[in-house]
């Protein structure tokens, strides 16, 4: 037994940081073209550019409807027609989404009302969503059948492909705040004619029955509805800012946001080997479940670290004009590692094909950051926006742990853990 839990640790350890490598280079763009978004972007235009990234974001999440976290679960079953049917369901969802932009674009008053100058940047956000989410399922595919140093190089392929495309539009088209946009269809287009070669052509397969549509939205759908709440709790707060404080203030804290999301993301990118491992492996859902605290104090381990480097890049002045908030940035990251430790409590929900419950107290978290933000924003500015993230994910993450244990003497010691090292930080930021 103890033989079989090292070979499983160490796939956890390899698979874990290959993902965590590739999937930061697939991810990677956005930070490391930001040197060129601060020097040739206004802060006006970086709060622009960050909205347009907000609305591209809802799309592809209503055009990928579920299927990278469900196909992830359903190609255990059944790969190539799930895969068949994923590509079904995001193609009849990117139609569908045309059709509704167009009728409301013929409003003006449906433009200004989302703050945008034409309804020609919707189109593009639903171009843009359709490549991404059947690029996302090849890339799903990948990961399944554990086809771990592909899935690497093809992430790095598409971070360079990405990055030249928006550079680019940026330096010679001169997109403005519109540069990414346009950047990340052609990169996506020409990603997807490789993985089309590569993985897709070989999976497609003439579907007979409607059965396997049919489970295959069943599954999707409550994870769609999470996947928007979600993007509701990580978008509402620059909503919000935007639309009080204005695209300036938006640049400022959108600038906060990039800096603590390279933080989550390629501490998210690691966990997600924790997927396939625990969806071959039922057995480790129990361990994971009794060892939650260690993953915690891991977590807060290395955001104190993430954000020691922070503390000495702001002393140096490497963001130049665009300063940022310490404060800010400390309960930002302590809301990123609620939401980290969020998504491990969420992979065990989906292992036991629990979705619905995950969707619905991220519905209910949702509603507690939707009440809470306008006056926090209104009494302490783009510091209120990170805090009711806090109020929100803590929501959520009391929701989730107490159904899978119950136990609520560990429930307040995991809570207090997670809040208490940022108490200390903000308190000596504030000081």
């Amino acid at each position: 037994m103890r033989l079989q839990l090292t070979s499983v640790l160490k796939r956890f350890l390899k698979g874990g940081a290959i993902y965590a490598i590739s999937d930061i280079l697939r991810k990677l763009s956005p930070f490391i073209l930001l040197p060129l978004y601060i020097s040739t972007l206004s802060v006006d235009s970086f709060g622009k550019l960050e909205y347009v990234t907000v609305i591209s974001t809802l799309f592809c999440f209503l055009i990928g409807w579920g299927s990278v976290q469900g196909l992830l679960r359903l190609y255990v079953d059944d790969g190539s027609k799930y895969v068949t049917t994923s590509i079904l369901i995001v193609s009849l969802s990117c139609f569908l989404l045309f059709i509704v932009t167009f009728f409301l674009g013929l409003s003006s008053t449906f433009i200004t009302l989302i703050g945008l100058e034409s309804v020609d940047v919707l189109y593009a956000c639903i171009i843009f969503g359709w490549l991404f989410a059947i690029n996302n399922i090849a890339f799903t595919i990948l990961r399944v059948e554990e086809r771990l140093f592909e899935f690497a190089l093809l992430n790095l392929i598409s971070t360079i492909i990405q990055i030249s495309a928006i550079a680019f539009f940026i330096l010679y088209i001169n997109n403005d705040y519109l540069s990414k946009i346009f950047g990340l269809i052609l990169s996506n287009f020409i990603l997807l004619v490789i993985l089309y070669k590569k993985v897709i052509s070989t999976k497609i397969v003439y579907i007979s029955s409607k059965s396997y549509v049919n489970h295959a939205l069943k599954f999707y759908t409550p994870i769609a509805f999470n996947n928007l709440l979600g993007w509701g709790k990580s978008s509402v707060d620059k909503i919000t800012v935007k639309a009080l404080l204005g695209d300036e203030a938006l640049g400022f804290y959108s600038l906060a946001v990039q800096l603590t999301q390279i933080f989550k993301l390629g501490t998210e990118s690691f966990l997600k080997s924790l997927n396939v491992l625990i969806y071959k492996n039922q057995h480790l859902v129990k361990k994971l479940e009794n060892n939650r605290v260690w993953l915690i104090v891991i977590l807060q381990i290395f955001a104190l670290i993430y954000f020691l480097f922070l503390l000495a890049m702001n002393k140096y002045n490497v963001f130049g004009d665009y300063q940022i908030s310490l404060s800010v940035i400390a309960v930002l990251l302590c809301s990123r590692v609620i939401l980290l430790t969020n998504y491990v409590e969420t992979l065990m929900f989906y292992a036991k094909k629990n979705s619905l419950f995950v969707m619905k107290s991220n519905l209910i978290s949702f509603i507690v950051l939707a009440l809470s933000i306008i006056p926090l924003v209104d009494n302490f500015g783009a510091l209120g926006a990170a805090l009711s993230l806090i109020i929100s994910s803590m929501t959520h993450y009391v929701l989730l742990s107490n159904k899978l244990s119950g136990n609520l003497s560990k429930l307040l010691q995991f809570v207090v853990c997670l809040l208490l090292p940022w108490f200390f930080v903000f308190q000596f930021n504030t000081a």
